[in-house]
């Protein structure tokens, strides 16, 4: 929609020094799905994820915020424009220290018009990936209840056995009792 020759979702690590490249097109030769960016505000992604709002950058050649890949330049890339995903700044672990940007081979490619479409996408893909860790996290909860299920009912049927073991146990050494017989083992039996 945006015309762009790069598009790239990052993905912060769960040690937070990290972003990965979760998927894109256009990638650079750097930056192949599941490369390792460094979560600095030196890097592009880092510095979007840093401020926490939209960044613009009309030409790569003159940018002074962060340091631009040598690869950016190498595949013609002019210009960007990254976005934090929605709910990036908030705790919200479905799409926290998530990047979306896009990149063009044309100097001053995005602008206001580009910002708010693109900021739109990250409120969308946002929410659907919450969604997806919610589905996610429901389906983990329904699958420790099975396995609670099946423990209880394992443990009720081994308390079942105790049972008749414990049971048969007494009348046994009750029988060696009256028999006049040792009932050493029998006890230890019951004990165990």
């Amino acid at each position: 929609a945006l015309g762009a020759e790069t598009a790239v979702l990052y993905v912060l690590e769960h040690d937070g020094r990290a972003l990965r490249v979760a998927g894109g097109v256009g990638l650079p030769s750097d930056e192949p799905i599941g490369a390792l960016v460094p979560n600095r505000a030196d890097t592009p992604p880092g510095y979007v994820l840093a401020c926490g709002a939209p960044v613009t950058v009309d030409d790569y050649a003159s940018e002074s915020r962060f340091a631009v890949p040598g690869s950016y330049r190498a595949a013609g890339l002019a210009s960007g424009i990254g976005v934090p995903l929605a709910g990036s700044r908030r705790p919200i672990r479905s799409s926290a220290g998530r990047v979306l940007s896009v990149r063009s081979r044309s100097p001053q490619r995005f602008g206001d018009d580009e910002r708010q479409f693109l900021a739109s996408l990250s409120s969308l893909v946002a929410t659907v990936l919450q969604r997806s860790a919610s589905e996610d996290a429901l389906r983990h909860v329904q699958r420790l209840e099975a396995v609670g299920q099946l423990t209880g009912g394992i443990a009720h049927d081994f308390n079942n056995l105790l049972t008749v073991i414990q049971g048969n146990g007494e009348l046994a050494r009750d029988e060696i009792a009256t028999l006049g017989g040792e009932v050493g083992l029998a006890e230890e039996i019951l004990d165990a």
